[in-house]
């Protein structure tokens, strides 16, 4: 049945119309991580969940590849069985909600298309909340015991064109060929780009014309600038220089797993009579899951904030269903990496 149109400032809106606009949007972020394959696209959990009566967590089990030597095959060895571990992994949905009156779309609703121009802002908005929420979830990791201890890697150096390799080996060892992403703040993205250490993508036109893309690759990983990532400043001393901390974030193929899950109501107006001589109001839902791989949500939360995804104490490290084993170091898909950015002559001695 078809949505009945509702007026928005003096403005006849439709919600499916709104959303058909929505869907034309590219999501330019959302893109490059489904692209590069470190965010897998799965509908697993909305059936679960639908399965599960709109439930807000689940669990779920997953094999790791198998392990173990193999027997000679002599006819005469008898061949002990090995079994395969299976893992218990939680998964949390969150949901996230906006109000915006009619005053923050004024220049919209003059225009002689405003859905458009109102699904295309609407979007940018939902998109960046998307990435802070990831960027959240990892800074959540990072604390976690049985995976900060080999895979949050403090160089208390300079960032240089050896970082990445070598912190992607001293993680994952010969499995860091899966690496597809890294996340970093501008800072290091400037610098990486002052350095000559940035290749950017290149594009041929309709006449031949060779253009560099503002896709940025690092050692072959695709580069996302995030001012959402860590930094801490420490202060100069007497004998040694002030410095800042940048956090970086690589991210393996099949990282983390995603589904945008249904809402019951996810667009829809009202009009306040009473304030202001009268408001009209645009109003959005969302719900999701991002599951991280090697990792279970254990909060209790019915819709974990940014500061409960932030908080290592609502993440632990998957274990095997009898829980005699943890996930294997080496699968996992992600790695922290610290470097610095040194204030030269900041000593106060």
């Amino acid at each position: 049945m078809a949505s009945k149109a509702e007026l928005f400032g003096n403005m006849y809106f439709n919600p499916e119309v709104y959303l058909g606009y929505r869907e034309t949007i590219p999501d330019t972020k959302l893109n490059a991580l489904l692209q590069s394959g470190v965010l897998r696209l799965t509908n697993e959990f909305d059936a679960t969940f639908t399965e599960q009566g709109g439930t807000k967590a689940m669990t779920r089990s997953y094999s790791c590849p198998l392990t173990g030597t193999s027997q000679n095959y002599d006819g005469a060895t008898d061949l002990v069985d090995k079994s395969q571990d299976s893992y218990l992994q939680t998964v949390h949905s969150y949901g996230r909600a906006g109000s915006w009156s009619e005053k923050d779309f004024t220049s919209e609703i003059a225009s002689e298309d405003f859905v458009a121009m109102l699904a295309m802002k609407q979007a940018k908005y939902w998109q960046d909340d998307r990435q802070t929420t990831l960027i959240s979830i990892l800074k959540g990791l990072e604390g976690v015991s049985n995976f900060k201890e080999t895979h949050v890697i403090d160089t208390e150096a300079a960032v240089t064109a050896t970082t990445l390799n070598s912190a992607l080996s001293a993680a994952n060892g010969d499995a860091r060929k899966l690496y597809k992403v890294v996340i970093a703040p501008s800072e290091i993205v400037t610098a990486l780009e002052n350095a000559n250490l940035l290749d950017f993508l290149k594009q041929t036109d309709k006449a031949g014309i060779q253009k560099d893309l503002t896709i940025a690759q690092w050692n072959g990983k695709m580069v996302i600038e995030d001012d959402d990532c860590p930094t801490v400043v420490t202060a100069p001393t007497e004998t040694e220089d002030g410095y800042t901390t940048y956090t970086l974030y690589a991210l393996a193929y099949g990282a983390i797993d995603y589904d945008p899950l249904p809402v019951a109501h996810p667009v829809s107006t009202e009009r306040d009579e009473t304030t202001s001589g009268g408001i009209s109001r645009l109003v959005e839902r969302n719900r999701a899951v991002l599951a991280p791989q090697g990792f279970s949500y254990i909060g209790t939360q019915t819709s974990p904030l940014n500061t409960d995804f932030e908080d290592s104490d609502n993440w632990e490290v998957i274990k095997n269903s009898d829980g005699t084993k943890f996930y294997p170091t080496k699968a996992f898909p992600f790695t922290i990496i610290k470097v610095r950015i040194t204030d030269e002559g900041t000593a106060t001695a």
